[in-house]
């Protein structure tokens, strides 16, 4: 009950700052009950629980899910008035910090790559995917934001105590010197993809780690640990340059898995829905990606292509799609049942797509120009609805401010963003979110209200702030 108040406070603050309109309070009230439903799988001992219920392989505090997770908690706590609310979410993100330093206690430094782990904090022993080195980056640049903020309005001691202090070891409990230390030792080593499947060098895991080390030499220079911030401005380099190495000129797509060394064998296009989550989870001036990158708009509608040819429930859909994880997936949602054509669209992967677009369609309003190439074409020609043998957006062209096509791929390209948007909605509505939605009979699959759902719509709901005024659908 307690937790239900709490959760209906936040939802009435969002309702007092969102203006008059019912449409924009409607609107809001919707992300407040995402929100809500995000924070009632936060755990008393900070854990983040996967998913509640529907599959009990989620049920589970995985490092990656979690840091995706708080993150929006940082989001809204930074929102928020000084105040009892603000001060519970600073709490619940102290708890989370805590809860993760006892996870590196069991095995030392490298628990940080382990994957997942009990709900109370015991260790999960069993074989799993490991290491995960996606997770520990992600963690580290939540930690170091939160560090920040908390500096400036709550002091030194819970950063010193807990998250950086100089003159301290690499000790567990400084989770940002073990978080960074850990995948720097780690980062020319394989380890599993985000959907624990694959062990190899993976396009996610170095654009996230790239941005850890870029992110954390800034930091580690306001802290005065030049020469760690040094060596961690190497690191982002390095790893950058990796990234294009994931790019296959040929087929006109960048490669989620390279040099794969065990793992399942079916994937062979090389296409994954990560990339694009990739290019979401790393924002800023300091991001190895930029969303407008000719490559990634090509693997996004490669990915659409397949997508909408292999699921049935996107046929007639016009604008936005059902989004998987890859095309060749067989996992249906169900604990250990794989089958040829088993894989489904995923809730987290089509809001990642409706991200993604709403993402493009600010840079292209910020664009001081931009060019049409032959590996950008088909993309915003699929957003325009019009076919490639058309002389519209020829190659060569370059769109500015004041083009009048631009602003029509601008508009075209949020229209999408909310398609993809109002796919979901179709199927979830207001109830229980799931993992997975039956590619055929469009009925909910897979682990029931499974936390990071709700982290990837208000994610892509900022996105849509971002790119310009909500359409009916959006709100």
């Amino acid at each position: 009950m307690l937790a239900r108040l709490r959760t209906f406070a936040l939802v009435l603050v969002a309702l007092t700052s969102a203006g008059s309109s019912w449409a924009g309070r409607y609107q809001i009230a919707r992300r407040g009950t995402a929100f809500g439903k995000l924070l009632g799988n936060l755990t008393k001992h900070g854990s983040v629980m996967a998913a509640p219920s529907g599959n009990h392989e989620y049920q589970f505090h995985w490092t990656r899910d979690a840091a995706i997770s708080m993150a929006e908690v940082l989001v809204r706590m930074k929102e928020l008035p000084r105040g009892a609310e603000r001060n519970r979410l600073s709490d619940q993100y102290k708890k989370y910090v805590r809860f993760s330093g006892r996870m590196l206690k069991d095995k030392g430094e490298a628990g940080a790559g382990e994957p997942k782990a009990f709900p109370d904090g015991k260790a999960y022993r069993p074989w799993w995917g490991r290491p995960q080195n996606d997770g520990p980056a992600l963690r580290v640049l939540g930690n170091m934001a939160f560090a920040e903020w908390s500096e400036r309005h709550e002091g030194h001691d819970f950063t010193e105590s807990a998250l950086y202090n100089k003159s301290v070891g690499h000790a567990q409990q400084q989770l940002i010197k073990s978080d960074l230390k850990y995948i720097y030792n780690n980062r020319n080593k394989p380890s599993y993809d985000v959907w624990e499947e694959q062990l190899g060098f993976h396009f996610y895991t170095r654009a996230v780690q790239a941005q850890a080390f870029a992110r954390g030499a800034r930091f580690l220079g306001k802290m005065g640990d030049e020469r760690r911030a040094e060596m961690y401005r190497n690191a982002a380099k390095e790893l950058t340059g990796y990234l294009d190495t994931h790019w296959d000129a040929e087929n006109k797509l960048i490669r989620a898995t390279v040099d794969a060394r065990e793992g399942v064998k079916h994937k062979w296009t090389g296409l994954d829905s990560a990339v694009i989550l990739a290019v979401n989870h790393v924002q800023g001036p300091d991001s190895p990606l930029h969303v407008l990158d000719e490559r990634i708009l090509s693997t996004a509608h490669l990915l659409e292509v397949d997508f909408k040819r292999d699921y049935d429930i996107n046929k007639g859909l016009k604008s936005g799609l059902f989004i998987g994880r890859y095309p060749e997936d067989r996992y249906t949602g169900h604990a250990g049942v794989q089958h040829d054509k088993g894989g489904n669209p995923w809730v987290i992967t089509t809001h990642g797509f409706a991200e993604y677009y709403f993402r493009v369609a600010a840079a292209l309003r910020k664009a001081d120009g931009f060019q049409i190439t032959d590996v950008n074409r088909r993309f915003l020609l699929s957003a325009l609805g019009l076919p490639e043998s058309t002389t519209h957006l020829k190659v060569g062209t370059t769109l500015k401010g004041d083009d009048p096509h631009l602003a029509e791929l601008v508009t075209a390209i949020v229209k999408k963003g909310d398609g993809f948007l109002a796919a979901v909605r179709s199927v979830v509505g207001d109830g229980v979110q799931t993992e997975q939605i039956h590619r055929t009979t469009g009925e909910k699959q897979g682990a029931e209200e499974l936390t990071w759902n709700y982290a990837s719509y208000l994610s892509a709901m900022r996105a849509r702030d971002r790119a310009g005024a909500p359409t009916e659908e959006a709100r």
